[in-house]
């Protein structure tokens, strides 16, 4: 992404290891229930707590502002089909169950998309309100096609070795492929992108639910293995 994009710098995927450059990442509980609550480190800070289990306690739920639950959706658009075309055949290639397209999760991505453009940098989205949805995002030159940017994405499998998450890298470095551990996540069902275009570029955000890229969690078939490079 560097080389394509040298002005806008590549986010990471998902919430859960948002680049410094952008803040601190939120803090939370990935094995939690689902609520809509999110801590950071800000809040901590301001509740004069050095724990994330008293912050929670001096902050008042807003379960109420979760999204409503995805649905599949019955009527694909080429690009709909073109994305679940390439998420679906890199999972099936773990032995992992497809995910079905969500309008609901859509909408949600094609806002925030729009946002991105508006701002032109790969900032997610924040966890408020989000409830159990996670993120990934990119940007790219107009006329990429979509197959070229979920390629963006699918390249890091080169980088991926089957494991415990975060310990799936080859290198030791998840942040490389934090994109490819959500595409692949195995109990993601949903998913739904949106796209904007501003200033000679694609902004690309697809939504996933439930989320992924969860610490200690299996990720991949004991009997892949990765090419050697």
């Amino acid at each position: 992404m560097r080389k394509l994009l040298p002005a806008f710098p590549t986010a990471l995927a998902g919430a859960l290891y948002a680049s410094a450059a952008h803040g601190s990442p939120p803090i939370v509980n990935r094995d939690a229930p689902t609520t809509c609550t999110v801590i950071n480190q800000q809040d901590i800070n301001n509740a004069g707590r050095t724990s994330v289990a008293e912050t929670i306690g001096k902050l008042p739920s807003s379960a109420s502002n979760c999204p409503p639950p995805p649905q599949a959706s019955t009527q694909l658009s080429q690009f709909a089909r073109d994305v679940l075309s390439v998420h679906n055949a890199e999972r099936a290639s773990f032995g992992v169950q497809p995910l079905q397209w969500s309008d609901v999760l859509a909408q949600h991505a094609t806002d925030y998309a729009q946002e991105l453009a508006r701002i032109r940098q790969l900032i997610h989205a924040p966890r408020a309100g989000r409830g159990d949805e996670r993120e990934n995002m990119l940007s790219a030159p107009v006329g990429y096609s979509t197959f070229q940017m979920m390629q963006l994405w699918t390249k890091e499998k080169a980088g991926f070795v089957p494991g415990t998450f975060p310990n799936v890298a080859r290198d030791g470095d998840v942040s490389k492929i934090l994109h490819y551990t959500q595409m692949i996540w195995p109990t993601t069902t949903y998913v739904g992108c949106g796209t904007a275009v501003a200033n000679g570029f694609i902004w690309l955000d697809c939504r996933y639910s439930p989320g992924g890229n969860k610490d200690g969690k299996p990720l991949g078939q004991p009997a892949y293995r990765p090419e050697r490079g």
